[in-house]
């Protein structure tokens, strides 16, 4: 049988994917990956838990697990996904810089393997920058990546303050734990 699926990676961190037809992997993931699934749907399970990302969805899935990940093309439209690896020293370094005073307390990790991200301007700007190096194969500065794992990370604070001990590996309170793997944008004060 030919491969006639597409990955390219660009320095280890972005990753595009092509998939005319389902296909299922299982997968260790050693970093958080935030995934956008520009077209067919991504089945992210986990544990007996499964969440579906549409067309058009961003989901983020938290690192150290494994997840059998399904990408299913639509019909004569295939599978076509952006993923953006966040690697621990970039997030030791963004911690490193942020703020003790600003950081919520009390918050506790996301307990979710994969979690359906809210659809933001932060996140539309951040991945369809993306596209254009994607779509024309063309690698990105490593400057320009790093900036950009930067920019996902902040879109991410702003999500939920949950994102804050998941993110840094941090470990606090547990009040204010949310169940839920899908979040609306909430408003913040810092």
């Amino acid at each position: 049988m030919t491969q006639d699926y597409i990955i390219h990676s660009f320095q280890d961190t972005l990753y595009s994917c092509l998939m005319p037809y389902a296909k299922q992997f299982d997968y260790r993931m050693p970093n958080h990956s935030i995934i956008y699934v520009r077209t067919g749907s991504l089945m992210v399970e986990q544990g007996g838990k499964l969440t579906e990302v549409t067309a058009g969805n961003y989901v983020f899935v938290k690192r150290n697990c494994t997840v059998r990940i399904t990408k299913l093309s639509d019909g004569d439209t295939p599978y076509r996904g952006i993923n953006l690896t966040l690697h621990r020293p970039i997030l030791k370094e963004y911690f490193s810089k942020l703020s003790k005073e600003r950081m919520p307390k009390g918050f506790s990790a996301i307990d979710a393997t994969a979690t359906i991200l809210p659809k933001t301007v932060q996140f539309e700007s951040l991945f369809t920058s993306f596209m254009a190096y994607v779509d024309s194969n063309q690698e990105p500065s490593e400057e320009l990546l790093g900036m950009k794992t930067q920019e996902a990370i902040m879109a991410l604070l702003d999500v939920s303050p949950e994102f804050y001990p998941t993110l840094f590996g941090l470990q606090r309170g547990v009040e204010n734990r949310h169940s839920s793997t899908s979040w609306k944008k909430t408003s913040q004060k810092t």
